[in-house]
């Protein structure tokens, strides 16, 4: 059996991440094990987790997507755990928000609007 990558999503809409969850759970190769709505509640449960990927929304109550993303680094770091693959969802694209997030840490940024083989394809990479 192939490795399972371990997945955690951040995102305040609870639908959304039920439908995340859905998604990625359906694939063989993929597993949600960590939800998370708020920045805060992720700043403090993220960093234990052990996770694979890390799926953040960019409209997270508390920070911005690139906010956290910036901030949850260096609480890996300072864990002495690795940091997990991230990847910024948002409701639209732009050159400035994918640059910002690469620039906190982000490894791809995923929109709304992408089919949702776009987001499976982010987190297999």
């Amino acid at each position: 059996m192939a490795e399972v990558l371990r997945v955690g999503l951040i995102d305040a809409d609870a639908d959304i991440r039920f439908g995340r969850r859905m998604l990625i759970d359906s694939q063989e190769d993929c597993k949600v094990l960590f939800e998370e709505e708020t920045a805060e509640g992720a700043q403090a449960r993220a960093p234990e987790a052990l996770l694979d990927v890390l799926v953040i929304d960019h409209r997270v109550r508390g920070l911005d997507g690139i906010q956290l993303v910036g901030k949850l680094i260096p609480l890996y770091q300072a864990n002495n755990t690795d940091v997990p693959a991230i990847i910024l969802t948002g409701p639209y694209f732009s050159y400035e928000l994918l640059l910002s997030a690469i620039a906190a840490g982000a490894s791809d940024l995923v929109t709304l609007d992408s089919d949702s083989s776009e987001l499976l394809k982010a987190i297999r990479s």
